[in-house]
């Protein structure tokens, strides 16, 4: 992606600026460019702003990535060309997509962290794991959290050595089965991109 404010630099011969927000290139926009710029750029970022708050349903307590990618990919298409009237969505917009994803995750695995804690409570009252989650309401919690990926029931199945496998089918809205991919490279760590989002419950 490229963005305009480093150009602005270039023009102007202008220096100062830091990271944590707009430096003096960039209120030259503002001050010199015509009034209408500003009013032009706030539409553009309210138009696509609602691309991102298409892809989440708070009725139904749903995120959708296929929508938060298709928002993503408008803003893309947005600021592929820099010009005066698209630097601000630049610097604004290309971090909603990640930040999404992260709120997700974030749901989700308190969501499985609730789950596994009901199951749990289950196990010690029943001496095992029950069959299925309907099992844990309302007795253990008193409403079974859904995917907030898909509005469907979180993936759940007891396993041979007595314990069990819980998750969200995950960014790729696709059930791996339970299948957790690591990213590559020195410190690998959970890929949110890949795979499931998963809680097992901890090896003895």
């Amino acid at each position: 992606m490229k963005c305009y404010s480093g150009k602005i630099h270039d023009i102007f011969n202008l220096s100062g600026g830091d990271d944590k927000g707009l430096n003096t290139g960039d209120t030259v926009v503002f001050y010199l460019g015509p009034g209408g710029w500003n009013d032009q750029t706030e539409l553009q970022i309210c138009q696509l702003m609602q691309h991102y708050l298409s892809a989440a349903n708070v009725d139904l307590q749903i995120l959708s990535p296929t929508s938060v990618r298709d928002a993503d990919a408008a803003v893309d298409v947005e600021i592929e060309h820099s010009t005066p009237l698209n630097f601000m969505e630049c610097m604004l917009l290309p971090g909603l997509g990640a930040g999404a994803k992260r709120f997700a995750h974030a749901q989700s695995s308190t969501d499985l962290a609730r789950t596994a804690i009901a199951l749990e409570r289950y196990r010690l009252a029943h001496g095992e794991f029950p069959e299925s989650l309907d099992a844990l309401a309302p007795h253990f919690m008193e409403k079974i959290p859904h995917d907030i990926i898909n509005g469907q029931p979180l993936h759940y199945r007891r396993t041979d050595d007595g314990q069990f496998v819980l998750y969200s089918v995950g960014w790729n809205e696709a059930d791996d089965g339970g299948m957790v991919v690591m990213t590559e490279g020195s410190s690998p760590h959970v890929d949110l991109n890949k795979g499931d989002w998963i809680w097992r419950y901890p090896a003895k």
